[in-house]
């Protein structure tokens, strides 16, 4: 009785803030990244005091039922999140608390090193939209890790950490039938709570909202699966197979003949690590 107590003071308390500003799409994907990484520190401890398992559980819940109010808001097609940045925010604080508390329980987690091997893959999503039409050789790009990274069970890199890029390459179709457009992005490091390290890696796929086309005339490379769980409810839950043409080792991103290639923002791509990425305990 009293976990649900507790319960429904936190779930009147989240509601109460509903008639606040409408959360923003970087408000939610930073809440989901912290909840993907909630999820990968939990799995990695055996033990838990019943009252941290039970904030876990609510947390959960909680996530889900905006997930659905999302959902719903979605479908009436109103403009917006359908949620408050006030239960957006509630939320995220809660989760990076919980967090907190998680990792004193395992004390052997706050000391030592972790690493990403060569030739590990991960996803990240565009913060930028980046086009053949008008990118320029040295063009400076974001993208946010959508998934955690882990290795043997521990966490290394988490969801939302930022990977930073340039341009490389750029060839622009400019209307000609029988041109192939082309763009080449290199990453050169990930910022993780504000520490930057060094990082080389290759785009391999282009597997989100990649669009190619002349003028209004567009051709759907490659559709995002959603942007996770919680973003989800507002794209609507998209997916596609992966399309795009990636050559191999130059990482270059080619379109049809005559069009331009367009990542738009939210686009997802697929990246391989050229060199091992190591993470001291603290840049976490």
């Amino acid at each position: 009785m009293r976990v649900l107590a507790v319960w429904a003071l936190l779930f009147a308390a989240l509601h109460a803030t509903a008639s606040g500003d409408d959360a923003t799409e970087f408000m939610l994907s930073d809440l989901e990244a912290g909840l993907q990484n909630l999820e990968a520190e939990a799995g990695g401890i055996e033990e838990a005091p019943r009252e941290l398992v039970d904030r876990l559980e609510r947390i959960r819940e909680e996530a889900t039922y905006l997930r659905v109010k999302m959902r719903k808001h979605v479908e009436t097609g109103r403009s917006g999140t359908g949620v408050s940045d006030d239960e957006v925010r509630t939320l995220t604080e809660e989760i990076a608390s919980l967090r907190r508390e998680l990792r004193q329980l395992d004390p052997d987690r706050a000391s030592g090193t972790s690493a990403l091997p060569e030739g590990t893959e991960v996803s990240v999503r565009l913060m930028d939209t980046l086009t053949t039409e008008t990118a320029q050789v040295g063009d400076r790009f974001v993208a946010s890790l959508v998934e955690p990274a882990t290795r043997l069970g521990a966490l290394v890199l988490p969801a939302g950490a930022r990977f930073h890029g340039v341009v490389e390459l750029v060839d622009r179709a400019e209307g000609g039938t029988d041109r192939k457009a082309r763009l080449v992005l290199a990453f050169e490091r990930v910022e993780v709570d504000g520490r930057s390290l060094p990082l080389e890696a290759t785009v391999i796929d282009a597997s989100g909202d990649l669009e190619t086309g002349i003028g209004d005339e567009k051709e759907k490379v490659g559709i995002a699966a959603g942007l996770g769980t919680i973003l989800g409810a507002v794209v609507g839950g998209k997916k596609g197979a992966v399309v795009g043409a990636v050559l191999g080792g130059a990482g270059a991103i080619l379109a049809t003949e005559g069009a331009e290639v367009l990542l738009e923002h939210g686009a997802i791509l697929r990246i391989r690590l050229d060199r091992e990425v190591r993470i001291e305990s603290e840049d976490l």
